[in-house]
């Protein structure tokens, strides 16, 4: 038993020991090298639409009824999609705009994602933004205020010192903007929660730290981030690219997604887990293959039947 033990302990050593914390511009310089073609594009919006056209809630997001100003996005999702560009360039860009235009929905339940191998072993599945601080509200003077996150100990001490020593000051600005107005607009391009108050809450939970997969920033969002205290005190702070499952079979394990839900296409895959929205798979690099779509009944319920073959 001791020594099965001391097997596990190695193992998990070697995954923990393997991981990796990127810059942010060295992160981006790796994942922008790999590119989707024009072409790739253009299959790839066409199908999009076309499984689209099914939503069941596509006519009601043109024109939603709203509880109160501005509740709901208005969003036409078949003209949104045509508009994006397909000329060849970064996937990671492509993949940008088509999760703002998904999201854009505010479906919970409607969503994409993607895995893919950028290179140095990095796969957006495991790459976590990660912040050296947390903000916190207190209730008696609804003031913000900074405190070290649980990743501190990766950034400059320096850095850490500051945030440490202003512990008890309020922030008074963070890029120029009002503490609580920066924290409400964070994430702005990709949240889905309607409720203005839930949006808040969700990021000032979620900016310490997050999937870059889920919440697909451009570079220039996650660096050089003026915090300016009530006693004048001024420190710049940037993200890192925390690369969690670096090797690490045991993640990778866990991740391990069912092949009925992924798509590939030049070894491009994306994920759907909760609705069969990009459904489409290639195999051995041939052309794209339609998915042809029916209903069946199967233990008295209804459910689409989805079939690959032409």
């Amino acid at each position: 038993m001791k020594s099965f033990l001391i097997v596990i302990y190695f193992l998990l050593y070697l995954g923990l020991t393997s991981q990796k914390v990127y810059e942010v511009k060295e992160f981006f310089n790796i994942i922008k090298k790999v590119n989707i073609t024009e072409e790739d594009s253009k299959k790839l919006i066409k199908s999009f639409k076309a499984i689209c056209e099914r939503y069941v809630y596509l006519d009601i997001i043109k024109n939603p009824p709203q509880p109160q100003d501005n509740y709901f996005n208005v969003v036409n999702l078949l003209d949104d999609l045509g508009k994006i560009n397909t000329s060849t360039r970064p996937l990671y860009d492509f993949y940008r705009d088509v999760k703002m235009v998904i999201n854009k929905c505010q479906d919970l339940h409607f969503d994409t994602t993607i895995q893919r191998d950028f290179g140095s072993n990095i796969n957006l599945v495991y790459c976590i933004s990660i912040s050296p601080v947390v903000f916190y509200v207190k209730d008696e003077d609804k003031k913000v205020y900074a405190a070290p996150s649980n990743y501190a100990k990766l950034f400059d001490p320096n850095i850490i010192d500051i945030i440490e020593a202003n512990i008890k000051n309020p922030v008074r600005s963070i890029n120029g903007s009002e503490p609580l107005d920066y924290i409400q607009n964070f994430n702005k391009q990709f949240r889905k929660v309607k409720s203005p108050n839930a949006q808040f809450t969700f990021n000032l939970n979620l900016h310490s730290s997050f999937s870059l997969r889920d919440f697909p920033f451009i570079g220039e969002d996650l660096i050089n981030i003026k915090l300016e205290y009530t006693t004048d005190a001024i420190v710049d702070i940037s993200y890192k690219i925390y690369n969690s499952a670096k090797d690490n079979l045991f993640l990778n394990e866990y991740f391990n997604f069912p092949n009925d839900i992924n798509t590939s296409m030049n070894n491009i895959i994306i994920i759907m887990p909760k609705f069969p929205l990009f459904n489409y798979l290639e195999k051995n690099n041939e052309n794209l293959k339609e998915v042809k779509r029916d209903y069946i009944i199967e233990n008295g319920n209804l459910r689409c039947k989805v079939d690959t073959k032409i």
